[in-house]
């Protein structure tokens, strides 16, 4: 009990002596990846970060084919159009560690993790479990990731850099539907119902490239 009061009365203190030989820092990353931003606090050599990349997108389905017409004891064609848009958001923690300078030249390694929140609805749907059986999906659907890179940045000014880095990222996606089924028992006859589970998992470890814009709200320290 003693040594956990020592550590929650001795934690801001620290907080606050390393934040006072801290930068904030601004990182901005077009290329190869989705676009994204990050801000982090440069303490000696490392900076911890957090960021945030976003895609929006929608999907149109058209859907052609022929029903039967009750009233008129006739089978006539259809067209069912649809249009599902959709938001990714996925915010990351990591921290970057320089290890040598080299005149204006210094490099680093990253690791970061990353979880993905989705946002999806069917556009001017007339049937409202459309909507429920997507929100469905997209509750039961988890997507983590993961990243380790190593990268280099140049200092054209004290306070700006431009970056180029290399690494692999880790991209893990688990789904799992329940659906209703019916089974038959011949020992009582008849059929019985029963819920089914199906679960999937992927896994894929993709090597990415980007560019980076940086700026060091304090200048470039060097330690």
């Amino acid at each position: 009990m003693n040594y956990l009061k020592f550590v929650f009365s001795a934690a801001p203190l620290l907080f606050i002596t390393a934040l006072s030989t801290a930068q904030m820092t601004f990182s901005v990353s077009p290329g190869v990846q989705l676009y994204g931003a990050s801000f982090g606090y440069m303490v000696k050599r490392a900076v911890p970060f957090v960021g945030l990349q976003i895609l929006n997108g929608s999907v149109n389905i058209k859907e052609t084919g022929f029903e039967t017409n009750y009233a008129d004891n006739t089978v006539d064609p259809y067209t069912d159009t649809y249009k599902v848009i959709g938001a990714a958001f996925a915010p990351t923690i990591g921290l970057k560690y320089f290890f040598k300078d080299v005149e204006k030249v210094r490099t680093y390694g990253l690791i970061s993790a990353t979880t993905v929140i989705l946002s999806a609805k069917v556009e001017d749907s007339e049937d409202a479990k459309e909507n429920e059986y997507l929100q469905d999906e997209i509750k039961n659907l988890r997507i983590f990731g993961g990243q380790l890179g190593f990268g280099a940045e140049y200092f054209f000014e004290n306070a700006f850099s431009v970056g180029g880095e290399f690494g692999v990222r880790f991209i893990y996606l688990s789904n799992e539907i329940t659906k209703d089924q019916s089974v038959y028992n011949p020992g009582s006859n008849n059929y019985e119902d029963y819920k089914a589970t199906y679960s999937y998992k992927y896994s894929v470890n993709p090597t990415y490239a980007k560019i980076s814009l940086n700026y060091y709200f304090a200048g470039n320290k060097s330690e």
